[in-house]
């Protein structure tokens, strides 16, 4: 049993060996009752039972979950299941609903459908006609039963666990500025890496409150003690790096190490990229800056515009969409919004032609026409997508569901290599390939020439379709670098 076999045509030609994990019998569920086989050292034994099984975890479990492991449990101590009163059993299956509603998230107003429903359907059952479940129950049954037992269940877990948290503010639809903690753990039972929320904590109770570092701390650390969590579990902490968070002295990082000084701090890659392309973005004409929003704004505005913009996109044969708005807020969308606008130019320079003739030349349409028009406009919208492109493709990899612990040093060096390469010698780099942190971006001996930065390839060919690179010399250092 111990020993799986793998069978080809000309017979056994490899074996795999499962063995049994001493550790198996110091989780709660299986304690009582799993050894290690007396008859083969590879097999799980059941004592109750007196039965040997595979020695794999989902085989551990599915015995302990058996009915005849349950009927020998009960026939030993005695344990009659009785179906208890009607009233018990429709709280029961009130419960029972009411987590049903919260793990698929289906609005509580379902439940005032449903319950009307099976009574009308189940007409023989007691336990259905004492249902008594609507919007407002349902809702006080997951604060007041179901949350509560579901938090002391999984405090339970982190008393015994160590793990780690992740922190972040938000605010809400009702003004409330709250702190949310998401904790990070191993799972014994189901063998998984898990995030659950732990907590959502609102940061001002009182009028003239600041949600300074030692207040934020604070409430991280009441929010375990309360619940009786040891903070000295929390292994790691991760934030965005704001000053606040991640700042060398009085910041929330700062307050958690001095309290739980093996605590490992981790600043948020996918952050640090956001900010690094915003800086860059912000370094663009100022006009650029608007330009995008504008253009979005203006479309928006007037449903007569929008069904314009939907016939000219169809007439330049692109999929007619929506103008997407550069929210800044949101990581590395500016890129999508960019790449949106390039792929319409055209379309464009149409409708803000025939809008801009129709106005006077104080009107926006006519301000956005003339930077339209400029080619230098569309260069630098070029030279921004072949830039964010790298940011969108090394940070898709970091926000994948699957775990990137072992890859994310890898992803960021080599990020921080495409970025140093469009600017700086090659030799330079290379010297250091194995230490970048000794580059020094500002030494100005070993920047590009100007015509000899890496602009991308959209870039470079409408630097030649305008003629904007006259000089011979210019016009072969760009084509080598091309």
């Amino acid at each position: 049993m111990g020993k799986i076999n793998f069978k080809a045509s000309k017979g056994y030609i490899k074996k795999n060996y499962v063995k049994y994990k001493k550790y198996w019998e110091e989780m709660d569920e299986f304690k009582e009752f799993l050894l290690r086989s007396p008859k083969n050292n590879d097999l799980a034994y059941c004592t109750l039972c007196e039965k040997d099984f595979a020695p794999v975890l989902n085989s551990v479990h599915r015995h302990f979950d058996s009915k005849y492991h349950r009927t020998k449990y009960n026939d030993r101590f005695n344990i009659v299941e009785e179906l208890g009163s009607v009233e018990s059993q429709t709280a029961r299956t009130e419960l029972k609903l009411t987590g049903l509603i919260s793990t698929l998230n289906l609005p509580r107003s379902t439940m005032s459908a449903l319950i009307p429903v099976l009574k009308n359907v189940i007409t023989d059952s007691e336990i259905v006609k004492q249902m008594s479940l609507d919007r407002h129950r349902t809702g006080e049954l997951m604060r007041r039963v179901l949350s509560p037992a579901h938090q002391e269940q999984f405090a339970n877990k982190l008393r015994q666990e160590r793990f780690s948290i992740i922190i972040d503010e938000s605010t809400d639809i009702s003004t409330d500025h709250c702190l949310g903690i998401m904790v990070r753990y191993h799972d014994r039972k189901y063998q998984k890496i898990k995030e659950v929320l732990w907590d959502l904590i609102q940061i001002y109770t009182e009028p003239n409150e600041i949600a300074s570092a030692e207040h934020l701390t604070e409430l991280i650390v009441q929010s375990f003690k309360l619940a009786d969590v040891p903070i000295e579990n929390i292994s790691a902490f991760c934030a965005d790096t704001c000053y606040l968070m991640m700042g060398a002295h009085n910041s929330v990082s700062s307050n958690l190490k001095e309290k739980i000084p093996a605590m490992f701090i981790n600043k948020c890659n996918c952050h640090i990229q956001h900010l690094s392309a915003k800086s860059s973005y912000e370094c663009l004409p100022e006009k650029l800056l608007t330009l995008l929003s504008s253009i979005t704004n203006y479309i928006c505005a007037s449903p007569k515009r929008l069904n314009q913009w939907r016939w000219h996109q169809k007439a330049s044969k692109v999929e007619p969409l929506r103008p997407i708005h550069p929210c800044l807020t949101r990581w590395l969308t500016v890129c999508n919004c960019v790449t949106y606008m390039l792929s319409r130019w055209t379309a464009l320079k149409k409708i803000f032609r025939k809008q801009a003739y129709k106005k006077n030349l104080l009107h926006p349409a006519t301000d956005i026409y003339n930077i339209i028009l400029k080619p230098e406009t569309k260069i630098y919208y070029q030279f921004l997508e072949f830039v964010l492109t790298k940011y969108n493709k090394k940070n898709a990899i970091l926000q994948s569901i699957a775990p990137q612990v072992d890859t994310e040093n890898s992803v960021m060096k080599n990020l921080l290599q495409d970025v140093l390469k469009c600017f700086i010698n090659k030799d330079y780099i290379e010297q250091h390939i194995d230490h970048l942190d000794e580059i020094n971006p500002k030494k100005e001996s070993e920047w590009l020439h100007l015509h000899c930065l890496d602009k991308g390839k959209f870039a470079y060919e409408s630097l030649f379709k305008y003629k904007l690179i006259k000089n011979e010399e210019e016009r072969e250092n760009v084509k080598n670098v091309s």
